[in-house]
């Protein structure tokens, strides 16, 4: 008996193993044609969405207690805080914009028609090191005749104020975003029960079973972590020091409150941008007692974070400010100022399921070479 020849058993095994790759072919070309094509659509409002359950999220422990407050009406207790956040969103925000404005009209106007004046430098500018010749020779230039020094700076001048208008479209259309995605965060709040559990479902999907209630625990806890010991203290001190440069008249008050936020979720130190606005009171005003008073609500605002954060970032997430500082510049690189709070979020997250997965792992492959015994320093025990 000759073995080298197939038999018919073998051609029809070929046969089907063949068959049954091309169903899996094509299966998974359609899944992936759909996947992709679904992607496509959704793309637009991915960061709209994101945006809106974390803030969802966030907001949460705050909706919880307002709808045990109202007989656990979770629809009224929802539209009552997404009114409330919008009502002390927008009124920052619109004095904010008001500020800007006038102050780039009045801008404007003062360059078009010659009145724009620069106070004369002080001599001990000049005693500054490295630049203050310089500095001192060029603003005393300004002093005595700003066109001139406008007129040979023309192409920068021209070049930063584009820059400066484009961030300024970028913040008006992020606002818009925020208040949207507020709205959608109400809604999610709304059903918070069912949207848990379908977290819950997905998280148990991708971890496995009995992981999933310990995925969802660490992205909650990281998520309003960063969301209300980083973005919420940014905020709230862009808003303390944003109310002092509007009370004192300094100039685009809006532009350095912004600048001050974004300061803030880079954790990067408030004193860049109040040190001087301070100075710069201390040098226009004529007042000395509001140029102090003012000097010591800066240091107070400016201060506001190292009070804040003990008490509002989240305890047990070891989010390193890297990461955070990362998040914010790669985010707003890809996502403009939206994406400057999405990204900071975002990375923190990704780093810490990350790292939650790797101990998890050590301690699984631990418990093997101890013969079965568990760690409990996994992260998503």
């Amino acid at each position: 008996m000759n073995t080298s020849e197939p038999s018919a058993s073998d051609g029809m095994l070929e046969k089907l193993i063949s068959h049954r790759l091309i169903d899996l072919f094509i299966r998974v070309g359609l899944i992936g044609f759909l996947v992709i094509y679904c992607y496509q659509i959704f793309k637009p409002f991915i960061g709209l969405m994101l945006w809106s359950v974390i803030l969802a999220v966030a907001f949460h422990p705050m909706h919880a207690s307002l709808a045990r407050r109202m007989g656990d009406k979770q629809g009224r207790a929802a539209t009552v805080l997404v009114l409330a956040i919008l009502l002390c969103v927008l009124v920052p925000t619109a004095l904010l914009a008001v500020s800007f404005a006038d102050s780039a009209t009045d801008l404007v106007r003062q360059v078009r028609d010659g009145s724009l004046k620069v106070p004369a430098p002080r001599a001990f500018v000049a005693e500054w090191p490295l630049l203050g010749d310089k500095l001192y020779a060029l603003w005393s230039a300004a002093h005595e005749d700003i066109g001139s020094v406008a007129a040979r700076f023309e192409p920068k001048i021209r070049t930063v104020t584009k820059e400066i208008l484009g961030y300024a479209a970028s913040a008006g259309s992020a606002v818009l975003k925020f208040l949207v995605s507020l709205v959608l965060a109400g809604v999610w709040m709304a059903y918070a029960s069912s949207g848990h559990a379908a977290a819950r479902a997905i998280a148990n999907r991708m971890a496995g079973p009995g992981q999933g209630d310990a995925l969802v625990r660490l992205s909650t806890t990281t998520i309003r972590a960063v969301a209300q010991g980083v973005i919420g203290i940014a905020c709230i001190q862009a808003l303390l020091l944003g109310a002092g440069f509007i009370l004192v008249g300094v100039p685009a008050a809006g532009v350095l409150a912004l600048l001050v936020l974004l300061l803030g979720i880079m954790q990067v130190p408030a004193l860049l941008i109040s040190l001087p606005t301070v100075i710069y009171v201390f040098m226009t005003d004529d007042s000395t007692i509001v140029a102090i008073m003012f000097a010591i609500y800066t240091i107070v605002a400016g201060s506001v974070d190292n009070i804040l954060k003990p008490f509002m970032l989240g305890r047990g997430v070891d989010a390193p400010m890297p990461v955070i500082l990362l998040g914010a510049l790669g985010g707003m690189a890809t996502g403009g100022i939206i994406g400057l709070f999405l990204g900071s979020v975002m990375l923190a997250l990704g780093y810490q399921l990350f790292m939650a997965w790797v101990y998890d792992d050590a301690a699984v492959g631990g418990s093997r070479a101890t013969g079965g015994q568990e760690s409990r320093d996994s992260p998503l025990e």
